[in-house]
C-alpha cells in the first residue's frame, strides 16, 4: 500500500492498489470500495452535503490546496464507487477477447485478468496503470524458472498489446 502514495504530491494523485483479480466479479479486487448497506443514490447526496460543505470552507479560506485536494479526493471517490464495478466485472467482453488475453487457461488466467483489467482501466481515462507479476528472480533455476514466468505472461502481454492496438489506444498509451 505504501507504494501507491502520492508522497509530497496532493492526494488526488495517489494510487489506488486493485487486490487479487477474481474470477467473480462480484468479488471486488479494490477494499472498502462498497457499502452494500447504502445505496448509490444516498451516496450520491452524502458525497454532494460534503462536497458543498468543502466548497464553502474554500470559499471562506480563499485558496487551500489541501482542502482542495481533499474535494477532488471525494468526487473521485465516489467515480471509483460508481464506475469501477463495471469495469472490473468482464461479463460483456467476448469469448475471443477473453481468449487474447489467456483468461480460463491455467498458466494464464490471473495474469491475464491484470492485463484485460489494465485495458478496461486505460480505455475508462486512468492515467497511469501498472500491472505486476512477481518471480522474475531465477538466480538459482533459471532455465526451469524462466520458463515458467514467460508461460504465464506471453500470452496475456502479447493480447494486452494487441488489444490496445486495434482498439486505437496504443498510440497513447506508453507500455513499459
Amino acid at each position: 500500500e505504501r507504494n501507491f502514495s502520492s508522497a509530497f504530491l496532493p492526494a488526488i494523485h495517489q494510487g489506488t492498489a486493485i487486490q487479487h483479480v477474481e474470477s467473480s466479479p462480484d468479488k471486488a479486487p479494490i477494499r472498502h470500495l462498497t457499502d452494500h448497506a447504502v445505496s448509490p443514490e444516498v451516496q450520491r447526496r452524502r458525497i454532494d452535503l460534503i462536497q458543498t460543505l468543502n466548497h464553502r470552507q474554500l470559499q471562506r479560506l480563499k485558496t487551500d490546496q489541501q482542502m482542495e485536494g481533499v474535494v477532488e479526493s471525494f468526487e473521485l471517490a465516489f467515480r471509483m464507487q460508481t464506475e469501477t464495478p463495471q469495469l472490473v466485472n468482464f461479463a460483456d467482453e467476448t469469448a475471443a477477447t477473453l481468449a487474447l488475453y489467456g483468461i480460463g487457461d491455467s498458466p494464464t488466467d490471473q495474469f491475464g485478468r491484470q492485463c484485460l483489467l489494465a485495458r478496461r482501466f486505460a480505455e475508462a481515462g486512468v492515467r497511469f496503470v501498472q500491472v505486476s507479476l512477481g518471480g522474475w528472480d531465477h538466480h538459482g533455476n533459471i532455465a526451469n524458472g524462466l520458463r515458467n514466468e514467460c508461460l504465464v505472461s506471453d500470452k496475456p502481454v502479447s493480447g494486452l498489446l494487441t488489444d490496445l492496438k486495434q482498439r486505437g489506444l496504443l498510440e497513447d498509451t506508453l507500455v513499459l
